[in-house]
């Protein structure tokens, strides 16, 4: 299994870094001027409000609590990769429940994120879109999708640094209201960062149970390891992972392989060779810190020739079989 490594840079390197043993925490505090952590509410971002039978997003073996988004202001230093996460909610035709969203400390600046001295709150919209285009339309499965995307807006919310460490509910939303495609109905849930420069750590919840969760650009808050698992077709003989600012302190996997771990503000790209084994199916992606320490890192994989590829929640879809439907429609 071969694996080759290109990098290039994204952001200028942080002048005059030290690493001089300090804990990596304290170091980054030390670099960047940071506020302290403040206590995040344990267990309120564990207990989501009902409906209880769904699923936390991420949750269970992804080992983070976090996703995150950035301000257009934020610097490459802090992790920031862009602007927009957009996660899509897949479930059966046959589904009876409506699916219901909820999002934990939707606001920035004082909860679970570091703060830089001088980072300005960032304002925070999520949305949940479906109807016509909320999936099929190519633009919205990019990489780096536009901020103005197609579907129908079926709730929003806006926050900037004032509602935290508790959840907010952006809806309830019958099947009908999403985006027919093969067996299934989509969603697309997307947090943009819409005015600032600092990082919002927020967490999803979502029901039924039969939610298959999925993103083509993963922006996570890591603290001692991750595991997502991304869609690897049927056929393909490689694939390309792209991952930033791991701070050289991780380590990470596609399955069995070990990839190259990107430095801080670069990306990284590890082209992959895959045997037949590899092929079909959900491999996990790992990333483990060889010390902690807080840090926000984003991922996204391509084929070949450059298309995306879904990196999922889960290791597989509830109610679904590999053979039958367990990745998604290509539209």
């Amino acid at each position: 299994m071969e694996v080759s490594m290109h990098t290039w840079r994204a952001a200028r390197m942080l002048a005059g870094r030290s690493r001089a043993g300090l804990p990596a925490l304290v170091m980054a505090a030390a670099m960047l001027g940071l506020a302290g952590v403040p206590a995040a509410g344990a267990d309120a971002v564990d207990s989501p409000p009902a409906p209880p039978a769904g699923r936390l997003l991420p949750g269970g073996t992804n080992l983070s609590k976090y996703l995150c988004v950035f301000g257009p202001q934020a610097k490459p230093r802090l992790g920031a990769a862009g602007c927009l996460q957009v996660v899509f909610l897949r479930v059966p035709r046959s589904t009876v429940d409506p699916v219901v969203v909820h999002v934990f400390d939707p606001g920035s600046g004082a909860g679970p994120e570091l703060v830089a001295g001088n980072s300005v709150p960032t304002t925070t919209v999520f949305t949940v879109h479906g109807g016509a285009g909320a999936y099929t339309d190519a633009a919205v499965r990019a990489v780096w999708p536009p901020a103005t995307q197609a579907g129908e807006k079926l709730a929003a919310y806006t926050s900037g640094a004032e509602v935290r460490r508790t959840w907010v509910t952006l809806g309830s939303f019958p099947v009908e209201q999403g985006e027919g495609c093969g067996e299934d109905v989509y969603f697309r849930v997307t947090a943009l960062g819409a005015t600032g420069s600092s990082t919002n750590l927020f967490r999803l919840a979502v029901s039924p149970a039969t939610v298959d969760a999925f993103t083509y650009a993963l922006s996570a808050n890591l603290t001692t390891g991750m595991c997502f698992y991304v869609d690897i077709p049927a056929g393909a003989g490689a694939v390309i992972e792209h991952n930033f600012d791991m701070d050289w302190r991780s380590v990470c996997q596609l399955g069995e392989v070990r990839l190259v771990s990107s430095h801080n503000g670069l990306w990284v790209e590890n082209r992959v060779s895959l045997p037949p084994a590899m092929q079909g199916r959900r491999l996990p992606y790992r990333v483990s810190r060889r010390w902690g320490g807080y840090n926000n890192v984003s991922v996204y994989v391509t084929d070949e020739a450059g298309q995306p590829l879904p990196i999922h929640f889960a290791a597989t879809a509830a109610g679904r079989t590999a053979a039958g439907g367990d990745a998604p429609a290509v539209p």
